[in-house]
Order: structure tokens, then C-alpha cells, then sequence
């Protein structure tokens, strides 16, 4: 089941961080992902979460994005996410 958190800030809502199984149970692999307000965008909200849930959860993780998202492979590179020619692995 995923979990979806909401993001608040000093302005009200931001968005959700979603964090959801990927693939099989057995595999233990899980996506992360961010749903933004346009206005929080270029603020660090995804870096921040990204950086908070990988210390939190020990197991392996996914970020899938198309090619146009250039701020999301920034934020998974920068993570330790490598692409091997599908979605982003760590």
C-alpha cells in the first residue's frame, strides 16, 4: 500500500512525498516520488525529502522520471541514483 505524507511549510501545503512498493514484496524495492505545488518548485523540497526518507528506510529504491524531468535526475543523481537504461536505481 503506498504511503503518501503531505508537506507543509510555513506557507500552508507544499505537496506530497510518495513512497509505494516497486515490483514484488520480495524484491524489497520501493519508489519514491514527489507531487509539488508549481510555486515550491526550485526550493530544495524533493532534495530535503529525498535525503530524509533514504535515512530512514534501508531498503533498495527507485525513481522513475522521463527524460524532460532534468530536475528529478539531478535530484537522483545527486542521491547516489545511477540510470542504467530504465528508471533510476540506488
Amino acid at each position: 500500500m503506498p504511503r503518501v505524507y503531505a508537506v507543509d511549510d510555513s506557507n500552508g501545503f507544499a505537496g506530497y512525498i510518495i513512497w509505494h512498493l516497486w515490483g514484488e514484496v520480495q524484491d524489497n524495492i520501493y519508489e519514491i516520488g514527489w507531487v509539488l505545488c508549481t510555486d515550491r518548485w526550485r526550493c530544495g523540497y524533493a532534495q530535503e525529502l529525498t535525503e530524509a526518507l533514504l535515512q530512514e528506510n534501508h531498503c533498495a529504491y527507485v525513481i522513475e522520471c522521463v527524460p524532460e524531468q532534468a530536475a528529478t535526475k539531478k535530484i537522483a543523481v545527486r542521491n547516489g541514483f545511477r540510470y542504467p537504461s530504465g528508471p533510476f536505481l540506488k
